[in-house]
C-alpha cells in the first residue's frame, strides 16, 4: 500500500456523461505505465463503468499549481 496519495475526482455534472467518463478512463490507462519524473504515478482510477470518477495518484509535496503561477507573474 502507498503512504502518500492523492485523490482527483471529476466533478458529478461531467461524471453524469459516459463520453465523459469515458475520456476519464481512457486518459488514466494512457498514462497509469509511463514512468517519468515529471509525470505522477498512477495507483488506481474508478473504470469504465463507474458513476463516480476518481483517479489515485502518488501524493508530491510542493506548491500547487496556482502558487507557482501567480509566483511567476507577480514576481
Amino acid at each position: 500500500q502507498h503512504q502518500h496519495q492523492s485523490y482527483s475526482v471529476l466533478h458529478p455534472h461531467l461524471s453524469s456523461s459516459s463520453r465523459n467518463r469515458k475520456r476519464f478512463a481512457r486518459e488514466a490507462r494512457a498514462i497509469e505505465h509511463l514512468r517519468h519524473v515529471n509525470i505522477l504515478e498512477i495507483f488506481d482510477y474508478s473504470g469504465l463503468d463507474a458513476t463516480d470518477c476518481y483517479i489515485i495518484t502518488e501524493f508530491v509535496e510542493g506548491d500547487t499549481i496556482v502558487a507557482a503561477v501567480v509566483c511567476r507573474f507577480e514576481g
